[in-house]
């Protein structure tokens, strides 16, 4: 996908309002096209998890946690063109419905 459709949205939860295990604890989000394979999906994790290491500081991430939910539907056009009628793409989904 060209980087123009990628967003990153950062919301901060008040310290107040959260307990010990919350302030220690990071999501992140993706909302993604169907058909990605686990290889992929663990290393997301690995990276968010590496990173909120890096950023925060191993002793301020308890947990962190992605959360990835997956679009099947094939009427999303990306630079002009429908998933519909991108070769590999319905290759990627018809391989991913059979699993």
């Amino acid at each position: 996908m060209p980087r123009i459709y990628e967003h990153v949205y950062v919301n901060e939860f008040d310290a107040d309002h959260a307990d010990e295990v919350m302030k220690k604890t990071k999501y992140l989000v993706i909302y993604t096209g169907a058909g990605k394979v686990l290889a992929a999906k663990e290393k997301i994790a690995e990276l968010f998890r590496s990173k909120c290491d890096e950023i925060f500081g191993k002793e301020d991430t308890l947990y962190a946690s992605v959360i990835l939910e997956e679009h099947s539907n094939d009427m999303i056009s990306c630079e002009g063109e429908m998933r519909c009628e991108d070769p590999e793409a319905v290759a990627a989904q018809r391989a991913y419905q059979t699993m």
